[in-house]
């Protein structure tokens, strides 16, 4: 079973976050001589988003990147964000190439993904400013990527969580057969305190009943409202 939602929350450090922020303390502990000659514990380290599979135990087995390739994890690797076992979830990996498809992990979290919902059903949605760092097609053209900027602090309320929703305003059909859909990304910065920044990286999973050719995806960004033309196919 795919993991998706029309509406993603979660709190300040999300569990994507957390990792990345780990292992950039991880690399900065290794010495400038060791990054330099390529020879360091993490010189062989990739890291990509993926689909990975979530077996008994929320145990990961096997994962397959955007670019198709397939790699069975050398050891089983507990993930303690999936909600369901026996289901593939989308996620962020960071690994060693063993070689024969076999992959050593050294961090995995979950990324959040979403479906688009009719805009009508979201009028009530907050539209706060969202940072962002970059948005992109992934490489097997089913999800559009986006690493977001998101400002946390410490809150009152422990139940306080960013949301984050995908309207769809827009599909346009063209006389050429192609189609173009325009979507907005909503954010609720939902009474967080803005003290830091926090990257989250999150996946739009394109709808397959319309295949898409262009993505016009708006954001009402820190710097003002940005639109990015994204092309599918």
């Amino acid at each position: 079973m795919k993991q998706e939602s029309h509406l993603l929350s979660w709190k300040p450090r999300h569990t994507a976050v957390a990792v990345a922020c780990c292992l950039g303390a991880l690399l900065s502990g290794c010495t400038n001589d060791a990054y330099d000659k390529g020879d360091g514990p993490y010189s062989d380290m990739q890291a990509e988003l993926v689909d990975v599979s979530i077996g008994e135990e929320k145990k990961a087995l096997d994962f397959v990147t955007d670019k198709g390739q397939h790699y069975m994890f050398e050891t089983p690797v507990l993930a303690t964000w999936a909600s369901k076992a026996d289901s593939t979830y989308r996620a962020i990996v960071y690994f060693d190439d063993l070689g024969n498809g076999v992959a050593k992990c050294r961090a995995l979290g979950g990324v959040p993904t979403l479906r688009a919902k009719e805009h009508r059903k979201l009028q009530n949605m907050a539209d706060d400013p969202v940072g962002y760092e970059s948005v992109w097609v992934s490489d097997n053209h089913r999800y559009v990527n986006m690493a977001l900027l998101l400002k946390s602090g410490v809150s009152d309320s422990n139940s306080a969580l960013h949301k984050i929703a995908l309207a769809q305003d827009t599909l346009i059909c063209h006389s050429n057969g192609r189609n173009t859909v325009h979507y907005r990304l909503l954010h609720d910065q939902n009474n967080i305190p803005q003290y830091y920044t926090d990257r989250s990286y999150v996946s739009i999973l394109l709808p397959e009943t319309t295949p898409l050719d262009t993505v016009v995806l708006q954001m009402n960004t820190t710097d003002g409202v940005v639109s990015k033309v994204l092309t599918i196919r």
